[in-house]
């Protein structure tokens, strides 16, 4: 039995016998009340019907205390039975089923109903257990702990290739583990735990809220007041750690699992060797050995997520996954990059690779690398896998999806896990439809076909065209938005004066230049992740709260880390750094971003408009006499207009604001502002 060392530095003092008659004539016992100790403002009349084992320590029972669904109620203990426990000030404990041993309960907690609460000897809370995410073999099996982020596990599954790496990572996870396992189970202030069967081996946060779970083994739960956390009916937990905000609802399984912050898992979902990570949210279905990034979603039944890594994900109804063909056993697996979603009915035979922000439909069975074609589609038509390089770039489900993340995340308070950025657009996706337009360009050297079949893939003729021009004109308008916000951002300067400003010098330009990656949803320059894994290789950084400062530090430098890239591609475009352009070349420049990003508005509110269209009527208005009239006013009523929808705005007030701080550097060049266009939302309209 673990002693309650952690117990508050208080003055504590024995019963008297006033006291004991007193707490015996209330129906309590001990096997020696020699080992119960009390503070001075111990009230005993709040005792009845409590058996001590082994030391005991009592807080003050003198105030009130919440009890969910009851209201304010006087604190104490009854009913249950006590085994080397601490409990302090104002703390309501009521019917038992077995007993509490083992736990210092921290004060304003709530303890009602509950079969047994049990800390045993050796436990670590979840810490160190393996969690074997991506490979059902467990080839890339993380090591959790409390505090691990996004990125730390992210580096632990991925980078296998580096075994010093790992090898650090997860031995700070066992030194957590060995730490925790020297102090008794808690159970946080004004935490509240009802209802519930079986609690054994599990620290409890403050302010949390636990009722009627079924069994919660071997586990912790991060809290705290702006970030509760609540467990609800017939929650099943083994063997994790749930982080702050989240929530796990009605019938819920987790075994072997790491939930990050602000998840919410409920309506019978079950996760099995997995990690969910900032935001995400899942229902209904299943993942097992899942690295589920940030902002993960699955809401339906009958979807089955399995031995993959993704993030930012939107998985339809009906989405399934193998990893395996009955043979050597489960050793494939899926890498689907940031953004990307599946239809109803998707099924995916691993392995892939599919690049971000690609829309997923039907069946795909056959291995491929897609990850140089993100923003694409890939459809399954007669048994093939089609893929439609760049086709979302055209669509307005691309702008709602580069909005909807950071308004979703509700994190707050002063502990952040996970650091993250939400751009779809960013160094790494530019690299990557970079390449794939070159590839595609490739193909004109085998002559002119009207498809390109690669075994494992299709690209069609007219669709390998549309991808090079959408890919260009997303270019153009992500590395012009980012150059030019920059430029408008010095101040009352001079063009010239401004681009001297904002390039980077010697060292400075260094880190954005090369490849990036997506560390577990933060996109970073690998020159800067190599020096992150360099230094916790060689034990500079040894605590996991060295390596999260780092990372910290890493993110704020993205806006830099992202121009520098962008000035760097310009150079090896052009031959020459952006300073050294002419006013005409500078002129020229600037209005073939504002160009590209004009012309992916208006085919983006052209897609758009089909959402408001005849056929989206279809449905409305729906009994008899009917006519077109009423189904337009019906729909207008439940929708709204197209120009008002939130998406359509955001979009609008974004080439606004693009169009104007390239007019006003133009301006700046002393060469006349070309007339301006018809506007954009008209031209989609025509």
């Amino acid at each position: 039995m673990r002693h309650t060392d952690s117990r508050p530095k208080r003055t504590y003092r024995r019963l008297t016998e006033k006291e004991i008659l007193l707490l015996e004539t209330n129906g309590c016992r001990a096997e020696s009340w020699e080992k119960i100790r009390v503070v001075a403002q111990f009230n005993p009349h709040r005792l009845t019907h409590v058996a001590f084992k082994g030391e005991n320590f009592l807080g003050a029972l003198t105030g009130r205390v919440y009890v969910p669904n009851t209201g304010y109620i006087d604190s104490g203990i009854h009913h249950a039975i006590l085994d080397t426990v601490t409990v302090e000030d104002d703390v309501f404990i009521y019917k038992i089923g077995s007993r509490i041993s083992g736990y210092h309960i921290e004060h304003h907690a709530v303890i009602d109903h509950v079969g047994e609460l049990i800390t045993e000897n050796g436990c670590t809370f979840g810490n160190g257990v393996g969690v074997k995410t991506v490979n059902e073999n467990g080839g890339r099996m993380i090591r959790i702990f409390d505090s691990m982020n996004s990125h730390t596990a992210y580096l632990q599954t991925t980078f296998r290739h580096r075994p010093k790496l790992v090898a650090a990572l997860q031995d700070m996870a066992h030194q957590r583990a060995e730490e925790v396992s020297q102090v008794p189970g808690k159970i946080g202030a004004f935490a509240s735990l009802r209802h519930t069967k079986i609690v054994r081996n599990v620290n409890i946060g403050p302010y949390s809220s636990i009722d009627g779970s079924s069994a919660l083994i071997d586990g912790t739960i991060l809290s705290s007041k702006d970030m509760p956390v609540t467990l609800g009916v017939n929650v099943y937990a083994k063997h994790f750690i749930i982080q702050e905000g989240s929530s796990v609802g009605y019938g819920s399984s987790l075994e072997h699992s790491f939930i990050g912050q602000s998840v919410k898992i409920e309506k019978q979902f079950s996760s099995v060797d997995s990690a969910a990570f900032a935001g995400s949210e899942f229902g209904h279905g299943e993942i097992a050995s899942v690295f589920a990034g940030p902002f993960s979603v699955s809401h339906h039944k009958g979807t089955l997520l399995i031995a993959c890594a993704l993030s930012f994900f939107n998985a339809g109804s009906g989405t399934n996954m193998s990893n395996h063909m009955y043979k050597l056993g489960p050793n494939s697996q899926g890498l689907m990059e940031r953004g990307c979603k599946t239809s109803s009915n998707v099924y995916l035979r691993w392995p892939k690779r599919i690049g971000a922000a690609t829309v997923i439909m039907g069946e795909h069975v056959t291995p491929c690398d897609l990850h140089r074609f993100p923003f694409s589609y890939l459809v399954e038509i007669q048994q093939r896998s089609v893929l439609y390089p760049g086709r979302n770039i055209a669509t307005i489900g691309m702008v709602r999806d580069m909005e909807k993340w950071k308004n979703r995340d509700v994190r707050k308070g002063a502990v952040i896990r996970d650091s993250l950025n939400f751009n779809l657009l960013n160094p790494m996706t530019m690299e990557a439809l970079t390449e794939g337009a070159e590839f595609l360009k490739s193909l004109e050297e085998q002559g002119i076909k009207q498809s390109y079949d690669f075994d494992t893939f299709v690209i069609n003729e007219k669709d390998r065209r549309e991808g090079i021009r959408l890919y260009e004109q997303l270019l153009s308008s992500y590395i012009g938005g980012v150059v030019m916000e920059a430029l408008a951002e010095t101040g009352e300067l001079s063009v010239n004066r401004r681009l001297s400003i904002i390039t980077p010098e010697g060292n400075e330009a260094e880190p954005g230049k090369g490849p990036w990656t997506d560390l577990g949803g933060l996109i970073i320059p690998e020159i800067r992740l190599t020096s992150l894994i360099d230094q916790i290789e060689s034990g500079r950084l040894n605590t996991s709260d060295q390596i999260n400062a780092a990372i910290q530090e890493t993110a704020s430098c993205f806006p830099k880390d992202e121009l520098s890239w962008c000035l760097s591609y310009i150079a090896s475009v052009h031959g020459k750094p952006l300073a050294e352009f002419s006013h005409e070349e500078l002129r020229k420049l600037f209005s073939r971003w504002q160009e590209a990003e004009q012309a992916l508005y208006v085919r983006r509110f052209q897609d758009a408009g089909k959402e408001f269209g005849e056929a989206a009527m279809s449905g409305y208005g729906a009994y008899p006499g009917a006519d077109a009239q009423v189904r337009r006013d019906d729909f207008d009523a439940v929708n709204g207009a197209l120009e008002e929808n939130p998406a359509i705005l955001q979009m609008k007030s974004r080439l606004e604001h693009y169009v104007q701080t390239a007019e006003t550097l133009k301006a700046l060049l002393a060469i006349p502002v070309e007339q301006a266009r018809p506007a954009a939302h008209q031209a989609g309209r025509s």
